[in-house]
C-alpha cells in the first residue's frame, strides 16, 4: 500500500489519515516549461489529483536545472479551503545529516554528498523518517520492506497555504 500512496511517491502528503488522498483517475498537468542554455524547468498542476473532499483549491510543483551552477531546485505552491497538515519527502539510501537550524541537510552516498537547503518556507525544517507509512495509514502484512532507504522530511501543520522551495546542490 506504501508503494501506491502518494507518501511513496515523493509527491506532497495532504492531511494524511487511513484513506487515499489521491483521486482515483485524478489528472496533472504540465503548465509551463522553458529550456535555455542556463536553465530548465517545468510546473505542474497537481490540482485535480486530489480527491475533492481534501480541500485542495491549488497545487503546483515546479522543477529546475540551473545548469551553469548545477543546482537544482523543487518549489511546491499550495492552497487549501481550510488549514491542512502536509508532507514533503524525498525517499534517499544516502546517511542524512540535518544542521542545528534544520534548514540544511547534507546527504552522502559512496563518498559523494548532495546538499539540500530549504530557501522558502518560514518555520520550516528538514528531519529524518524511515520509508515506512505514516502513523495513520494503512499497513498490508508482507509488504516487502523499504531496507536501506530514508526519507528526507519537512513536516507543515496548519498551513492554509503553503510556499516551500529546496535548493540540491553538490557543493
Amino acid at each position: 500500500c506504501y508503494r501506491v500512496r502518494e507518501e511513496g511517491h515523493n509527491l506532497l502528503v495532504i492531511n494524511p489519515d487511513g484513506g487515499y488522498s489521491l483521486e482515483w483517475g485524478g489528472s496533472a498537468r504540465i503548465v509551463r516549461h522553458g529550456f535555455s542554455d542556463a536553465s530548465s524547468f517545468a510546473i505542474g498542476d497537481l490540482s485535480n489529483a486530489y480527491r475533492s473532499d481534501f480541500g485542495v483549491i491549488k497545487y503546483e510543483r515546479g522543477v529546475a536545472l540551473l545548469k551553469k551552477t548545477g543546482v537544482a531546485v523543487i518549489a511546491d505552491e499550495a492552497a487549501f479551503e481550510k488549514a491542512a497538515d502536509a508532507y514533503w519527502f524525498a525517499h534517499t539510501r544516502a546517511e542524512i545529516e540535518i544542521s542545528e537550524d534544520g534548514r540544511r541537510a547534507v546527504l552522502t552516498q559512496n563518498g559523494k554528498r548532495l546538499f539540500a537547503r530549504i530557501i522558502r518556507g518560514d518555520g520550516l525544517c528538514f528531519s529524518v523518517m524511515d520509508a515506512v507509512p505514516l502513523p495513520h495509514s494503512p499497513v498490508i502484512n508482507g509488504q516487502k520492506a523499504n531496507e536501506g532507504i530514508k526519507k528526507l522530511t519537512v513536516e507543515i501543520r496548519g498551513k492554509k497555504e503553503i510556499s516551500l522551495l529546496i535548493a540540491f546542490s553538490v557543493n
